[in-house]
């Protein structure tokens, strides 16, 4: 009995630093889990978003997929815009390019906060309002990846 006691309670202490190590280093976190503080605790929480069902852990689930991906689209952006650090030739006007995907993006961006803004209102009053605005956050970043991506081919 004390034999198992020991072995259940070093099982248990080397779950909880597993845990402790990977919320200290997110990036190390595998993708479809995240860290939070959740409750009054000031302790972060490793959840597996895989198997999140409470609200406050889908919000952080939503919330970490949504930073990831917003990761991506500011990569993408950047690797766009650096193609056309280059010396306008004859054919192509880089400095022009550039400036006007400066000016997309920057509408983009209004256009995406205004849409998802809407969709917020209309959740209002449920549970999950905020669920749905970071989902259509990553929509939107979703389908903007994909556009500049084509954009850069």
């Amino acid at each position: 009995m004390i034999k198992e006691f020991v072995i259940f309670s070093s099982i248990l202490f080397s779950c909880s630093s597993f845990a402790q190590l990977n919320c200290m280093e997110p990036n190390k976190l595998p993708k479809n889990y995240t860290c939070a503080v959740l409750g009054s605790g000031e302790e972060q929480t490793l959840i597996n978003c895989d198997k999140a069902v409470s609200t406050p852990e889908l919000e952080q689930c939503a919330e970490s997929q949504m930073q990831r991906t917003e990761d991506k689209l500011n990569n993408v952006y950047k690797k766009e815009m650096k193609s056309y650090q280059q010396p306008d030739d004859e054919y192509m006007k880089y400095s022009e390019m550039k400036k006007a995907l400066l000016e997309a993006q920057r509408a983009w961006i209004k256009f995406r906060e205004a849409d998802c803004q809407f969709v917020d209102i209309s959740y209002q009053g449920g549970r999950e309002h905020n669920i749905g605005y970071i989902n259509c956050l990553e929509s939107h970043a979703l389908y903007r990846i994909k556009q500049l991506q084509q954009v850069g081919r």
